[in-house]
């Protein structure tokens, strides 16, 4: 599975998709991925158990201070809908980087 390290609060963090985030997507809001809409709310939340499911020992936020955090920088939100967006159409995160440098 493709990976994408992202730098919140001068901490690096890995957003990829793992069994872990999605079971605590569920817990969270009591539906599947599959059942997840398009709102700010489920994206937002999806964001949350990703980060906190595969960076478990050093992502410390609770959901209301992630999302203090994105209200202060919301170019970290951007950047995990454009990973969602490049894994929804299947291209690897490292190619998509590819493409963007030639811009």
């Amino acid at each position: 599975m493709e990976k994408l390290i992202i730098k919140i609060d001068e901490k690096e963090f890995v957003i990829k998709q793992s069994f872990r985030a999605l079971m605590l997507f569920e817990d969270m809001t009591s539906k599947t991925v599959n059942q997840m809409s398009e709102s700010v709310a489920d994206v937002l939340k999806l964001f949350y158990c990703i980060l906190k499911g595969n960076n478990m020992n050093t992502f410390n936020y609770d959901f209301e201070s992630f999302l203090d955090t994105i209200d202060e920088h919301p170019e970290y939100f951007q950047v995990f809908t454009e990973y969602l967006t490049e894994q929804a159409k299947g291209i690897p995160v490292t190619e998509q980087k590819k493409r963007n440098n030639k811009k």
